[in-house]
């Protein structure tokens, strides 16, 4: 952009911020000069014509520059706390780990004979009952390493009061699958024994009708039976 005055020919930045004053005779029409601009930084080229000035190009001044936020630290990654020890249990004893309800029932309660029926099933030395400890961690760490052949756990929506039930049938769910189908898990509770949807729902192979007590033993033996005839998914055929 070029203005006359009195004789001398204003010249403005292309970007509109700096105005300098060119003599009558300088440069002379046809001649280039040049100059940087204090308020873009740019350095412009132009040549002299009869009438102004043209510019060598005509760019818009460059944008401000946008500061670049600097990234939050990233926040640490809570570490889980290591699994307590495994409980002991007698060394080369298959398990079968239990979660019935703490209650005063005497050997007369609705769960006490579904625990005569385990120790008539599933006898020491050969097998060990190991009832589901109170902490839902140590719970985890025993089926991990255990890895019990039977699980027998009471209905958790009919026993709120002990997690013990919910925590144990987690801790069996988180399984790799090819341990997970060589374990039988049976739930006692308010259902009519092989109740489809209520062991689909609960993530078990059999639901077993509490009260039902009077074959408890065989049924506790065919649900484990059933379990260890099943076809692996995880094994390969062989040809």
């Amino acid at each position: 952009m070029s203005q006359s005055t009195a004789g001398t020919l204003a010249v403005t930045c292309p970007c509109g911020g700096h105005t300098l004053s060119l003599a009558p005779d300088k440069p002379p029409p046809g001649a280039r000069a040049a100059f940087t601009c204090p308020a873009c930084g740019q350095r412009r080229t132009f040549t002299r014509t009869a009438g102004g000035v043209a510019f060598d190009d005509d760019a818009s001044p460059p944008a401000p520059q946008q500061p670049v936020p600097t990234p939050a630290p990233a926040r640490p990654v809570a570490k889980a706390a290591p699994l307590p020890a495994p409980t002991p249990v007698p060394p080369g004893a298959a398990l079968v780990m239990t979660a019935l309800p703490y209650l005063p029932d005497g050997p007369d309660g609705p769960y006490a004979p579904w625990l005569r029926a385990l120790a008539e099933v599933f006898p020491a030395p050969g097998w060990h009952v190991l009832p589901a400890s109170p902490d839902a961690r140590q719970i985890e760490a025993d089926v991990r390493f255990h890895r019990p052949a039977l699980v027998l756990v009471a209905d958790p929506a009919s026993v709120g009061h002990d997690a013990r039930a919910q925590a144990l049938l987690a801790a069996v769910a988180a399984l790799p699958g090819r341990v997970r189908e060589a374990l039988t898990v049976a739930v006692v509770g308010a259902f009519a024994t092989g109740d489809p949807l209520a062991a689909f729902g609960l993530g078990a192979d059999v639901v077993l009708a509490v009260a039902d007590t009077a074959d408890a033993a065989a049924r506790l033996e065919a649900a484990h039976g059933a379990t260890m005839a099943k076809p692996s998914y995880f094994r390969a055929e062989q040809g």
